[in-house]
């Protein structure tokens, strides 16, 4: 199976861990990168994931999370076509760089793309028949 984590998904371990939502999201996330080390589920990466991880400002944050996007199984880079499809999906609501996320997990054939933006997963919930990936929270993941 191949997943996309979103940054915003890759950065819940790292949060203040003082709300109990957090708490269960960084402990899915923390269980799936386990998966992922152990090569029992693969990675995807993409270069729109590349360039919000290094707007990053802590350093530990983000080396932390390039550490484990070493382990990504794919790569896919920013395309006309995906720089198309993402205006497609953002005139459906999404935002732009929920958009490309999208477009590029799409592009990779992902079977899931995983993320904590409630926004984002009620829009994709919203708009299930317009994607070709399923958008899923990282806990939801964790318990199929």
């Amino acid at each position: 199976m191949l997943i996309y984590l979103d940054t915003c998904c890759l950065n819940r371990p790292y949060d203040d861990q003082a709300q109990p939502r957090i708490q269960l999201e960084a402990g899915a996330v923390l269980v799936i990168l386990k998966q992922i080390t152990a090569g029992e589920v693969q990675l995807a990466n993409s270069s729109v994931l590349q360039f919000e991880i290094h707007r990053i400002a802590d350093q530990t944050r983000q080396n932390g999370i390039l550490h484990f996007l070493n382990y990504s199984s794919s790569f896919q880079a920013l395309t006309p076509a995906i720089e198309q499809r993402s205006i497609e999906l953002n005139q459906l609501g999404f935002k732009r760089l929920d958009a490309l996320h999208l477009a590029a997990a799409e592009a990779l054939k992902v079977d899931i793309l995983l993320t904590t933006d409630d926004q984002l997963l009620r829009r994709a919930i919203q708009h299930s028949t317009q994607l070709t990936i399923s958008v899923l929270n990282p806990v939801q993941f964790s318990t199929t």
